[in-house]
């Protein structure tokens, strides 16, 4: 699970931001009809609820009439085509790029409210100086975006930390436990196993002077002091670093 929730991070950090920043970057320099479409079908993604993006890309990973398994058959790689979400070596990218997907058109758009903050008047200086798109992207705009850049780092990684809703829909953190994150697996292991308890729990309460008390209420207590324990000390050394990137 911590190894997943590491690499959801990792990709997150170093594959989605970079694509969001250079979408950003292209969309600044196309006709305004084009921006308009774009943000549109950038935002619409993010506002989906987290049970309808999980069953569309399930639909699309299914290994007999899925998207993707259809085109490698179309294409003649038919023996790439395989069960997307059934192989621990594909169920963890598989879920990641879900993920990913629905918010880096969010990411993008924030990082074109950045670049439109910045003054025209850098640009044109910089085309005067013979600076073309690349060239004007690092000096200028990268450079400037660094208070927008720090936000959606900051943004991104607790959102990928706390990643559990898309494994629940798409994989339930199979198969076996290969998909799991740090935080489906509390739920597993702590909240299922209270739930699993429960007609347990149900026949040793104790009546005492009139009032009903929960023999097993500490135990609660205890279970939620473990479950933020073991959270927070597993994303201790992340929140380090964020708070390192944030000053």
């Amino acid at each position: 699970a911590h190894r997943n929730t590491y690499f959801i991070v990792g990709c997150s950090l170093f594959i989605a931001l970079p694509i969001s920043l250079l979408l950003a970057l292209m969309l600044d320099r196309t006709s305004p009809r084009v921006r308009a479409v774009f943000k549109f079908g950038a935002l619409f993604p993010s506002v989906l609820s987290v049970t309808v993006i999980g069953k569309m890309w399930t639909g699309i990973y299914d290994p007999d009439w899925g998207m993707i398994n259809s085109a490698l058959r179309g294409i003649g790689l038919e023996g790439l085509a395989q069960s997307w979400l059934t192989n621990p070596d594909t169920v963890v990218a598989c879920v990641a790029a879900a993920f990913l997907w629905q918010y880096i058109g969010l990411n993008c758009i924030l990082f074109y409210a950045g670049i439109k903050a910045i003054p025209e008047q850098y640009y044109e200086a910089a085309v005067v100086d013979g600076a073309g798109f690349f060239r004007a992207s690092v000096r200028i705009t990268i450079p400037l975006l660094k208070d927008i850049i720090k936000y959606v780092v900051i943004v991104s990684a607790l959102g990928s930390m706390g990643m559990y809703a898309h494994i629940l829909v798409m994989t339930a953190g199979g198969p076996g436990d290969a998909s799991r994150s740090v935080l489906y697996q509390m739920y597993y292991s702590q909240v299922l196993s209270l739930y699993q308890d429960l007609p347990y729990m149900i026949h040793r309460l104790d009546i005492r002077q009139g009032t009903v008390v929960h023999s097993q209420d500490r135990n609660i207590s205890n279970l939620h002091k473990g479950l933020y324990m073991e959270y927070f000390l597993f994303h201790q050394p992340l929140l380090d670093l964020l708070h390192y990137i944030s000053r």
